[in-house]
């Protein structure tokens, strides 16, 4: 990361955390550092949720993309080779497409597309 990503970063974040301390809406802010960090954000795009990977550049959101608070987004997973001896960990990019609702506690895993117009829930 250059040093000038880094600089606009930070800055964000610190306007991010300034914005929840004063009780204003931080959507904006917290929608320009995913894109900082890489992840592709269609506009109208909406995250109630901390999305942390250290992989944001594998995450591409449509138009529209409403991801409610708690759900996770997992760009990389090593529980595979707890299981099996030659298996390697997983990692894959996730596509949201147009229109999508991810509902909380849901969670997305590596490789996985989901089309537009979609409703993601976890159903208990």
């Amino acid at each position: 990361m250059l040093l000038k990503d880094t600089i606009k970063l930070y800055y964000v974040c610190f306007m991010e955390k300034l914005l929840k301390i004063l009780h204003k809406n931080n959507m904006k802010w917290k929608i320009e550092h995913y894109r900082i960090r890489g992840m592709v954000i269609g506009e109208g795009t909406k995250i109630y949720s901390t999305l942390s990977t250290r992989e944001a550049y594998l995450i591409k959101l449509g138009r529209n993309v409403t991801i409610a608070s708690s759900a996770n987004l997992v760009t990389h997973d090593n529980s595979v080779s707890k299981i099996f001896e030659n298996a390697s960990d997983l990692v894959g990019e996730i596509c949201i497409g147009d229109n999508c609702f991810i509902g909380a506690y849901s969670t997305i895993l590596p490789g996985v597309t989901i089309g537009r117009n979609t409703i993601c829930i976890l159903r208990r």
